[in-house]
C-alpha cells in the first residue's frame, strides 16, 4: 500500500533496532513495552501504528518518509 507521501510496510520485531534508531533512544532489551509502542508511533521520521496479534507477536506498519 502507497501514496504519494511514501510507502507502507509491515513492521516486524526485526525491526526494532530501526525503531530504537529512529526514536534516537536505546532500550535495554528487546522487550517492547506496550508504553514504548504508544510512545514511538509518535516520534519524529515514523508513523506507525502497532498491535499485538492473537500469537501475541508485536505488529504493526511502518510509513517511511
Amino acid at each position: 500500500m502507497s501514496d504519494s507521501l511514501g510507502i507502507f510496510r509491515k513492521l516486524t520485531i526485526t525491526d526494532w533496532p530501526i525503531i530504537k534508531e529512529l526514536d534516537g533512544e536505546a532500550f535495554p532489551n528487546d522487550e517492547i513495552a506496550e508504553e514504548d509502542f504508544n510512545r514511538l508511533t509518535l516520534s519524529d521520521g515514523f508513523i506507525g501504528c502497532f498491535n499485538k496479534n492473537q500469537s501475541n507477536d508485536l505488529i504493526g506498519y511502518l510509513f517511511l518518509t
